[in-house]
């Protein structure tokens, strides 16, 4: 998984912050 500089939709489908 790529990471964002910001809240991003992950492909597995919950949130991540980059």
């Amino acid at each position: 998984m790529t990471i964002r500089t910001r809240f991003a939709p992950s492909p597995t489908g919950y949130l991540h912050i980059g």
